[in-house]
């Protein structure tokens, strides 16, 4: 869980810059006014809020496939094989850290 939220930290703060220069940065490299810079903002603006809406609403749907497949699971596998099941989750998470180890290092060496 760690190691995501690191990733996830770290591509938010790269993509930071890109996502400054979309806006007000692109009309001023363009050097547009008035009207034009208006519209491209507004579409901009207009873009942002429906990749916004489009990632909640794929979020949502994600979360309520999660549910629906352990719902389903609960209904065909014992308590014991749903038990094996998650020991077998968790240490396939356990692996994936174990590889990235190096990259954690990094991001650690970067948090202080």
């Amino acid at each position: 869980m760690q190691m995501k939220k690191m990733i996830a930290i770290a591509g938010l703060t790269l993509a930071m810059p890109l996502a400054a220069f979309a806006d007000d940065d692109a009309i001023k490299a363009l050097n547009l006014q008035g009207a034009k810079a208006d519209q491209v903002k507004t579409i901009m603006d207009n873009y942002k809020d429906q990749k916004e809406d489009i990632k909640d609403r794929a979020h949502e749907e994600i979360n309520a496939l999660k549910d629906r497949k352990k719902e389903q699971l609960d209904a065909v596998l014992t308590d014991a094989e749903m038990d094996q099941l998650e020991k077998w989750k968790e240490t396939k998470e356990d692996r994936y850290k174990d590889k990235h180890k190096e990259c954690k290092k990094l991001m650690d060496k970067y948090d202080d």
